[in-house]
C-alpha cells in the first residue's frame, strides 16, 4: 500500500464499509447461468445451521391438513363426545406448531381408550408426519426411555 493512503481496516473503524465491485469488463453481465448449484447463500448457510428451507404455503397447508385428519382419525368418531375439547382443539389449530403441541393431549386421550403403549405407538406415527415441517428446535429428540 502506498504511504499516505488509508487501508480498509482504518476505513472500517471510521464507519466506512467498502463494497467490492466487479471489474468494468464484467459489469452488467448475468452470471446466474454459471452457477452449478441454484441455491442462494441464505439457503446454503441456513441449511448448514440446521434450518431447512421454508416450504411453500400450499405444501405446508396440505401437510398440515393431512396431519390434522390423521389425528382426528386416531380419536375416532366415538371419542368426539368423550374428548370433545381435544377434538375441537385439533380441528381448529391454527398452524403446524399448534398441532405439534397437541400431541400430548392426543396421547392422553388415546391412552384412556387404548392403553399407554398402544397410544405411544399411534402418536409416534403422527410424530413422523411432522418431519421436515418444524423448526429444528421443535423436533423430537431420542429418549433413553423409548428403547
Amino acid at each position: 500500500m502506498k504511504s499516505g493512503t488509508i487501508g480498509p481496516c482504518k476505513l472500517a473503524t471510521m464507519g466506512i464499509i467498502l463494497i467490492p465491485t466487479a471489474p468494468p469488463v464484467l459489469r452488467g453481465r448475468d452470471f446466474s447461468e454459471m452457477r452449478w448449484f441454484k441455491g442462494g447463500l441464505r439457503n446454503s448457510v441456513y441449511g448448514l445451521l440446521g434450518n431447512p428451507v421454508a416450504q411453500s404455503d400450499s405444501t405446508l397447508e396440505n401437510k398440515t391438513e393431512d396431519i390434522r385428519e390423521a389425528m382426528l382419525e386416531l380419536l375416532g368418531e366415538g371419542a368426539t363426545k368423550q374428548f370433545a375439547n381435544v377434538t375441537r382443539r385439533i380441528r381448529y389449530a391454527n398452524d403446524i406448531q399448534a398441532l405439534w403441541y397437541l400431541r400430548g393431549d392426543l396421547m392422553a386421550a388415546l391412552a384412556t381408550t387404548l392403553g399407554e403403549s398402544a397410544a405411544r405407538q399411534q402418536v409416534q406415527r403422527i410424530t413422523q408426519m411432522f418431519q421436515g415441517m418444524l423448526p429444528g428446535s421443535l423436533n423430537s429428540r431420542p429418549s433413553p426411555l423409548m428403547g
